[in-house]
């Protein structure tokens, strides 16, 4: 389980502009049947590449925030 403001990784193409590896932080969590997540994806320069509803196994913990 993920929380809010967590900075995660894409763990598999998103979409278009959100590919493997892309970082972003969880902007909120949905407490549904199936959990949910909010994400904001960015490029290196921290610009917002797309905000995605994602669920648990589509993202996983950046281990070391400092890219």
């Amino acid at each position: 389980m993920y929380e809010e403001l967590q900075v995660v990784k894409a763990t598999k193409n998103l979409s278009d502009k959100v590919k493997m590896g892309c970082i972003g932080t969880i902007l909120y969590v949905y407490f549904e049947e199936k959990r949910g997540y909010e994400v904001e994806f960015v490029n290196d320069d921290y610009e917002t590449l797309d905000i995605l509803t994602v669920g648990e196994t589509d993202i996983e913990i950046v281990e070391n925030n400092m890219r």
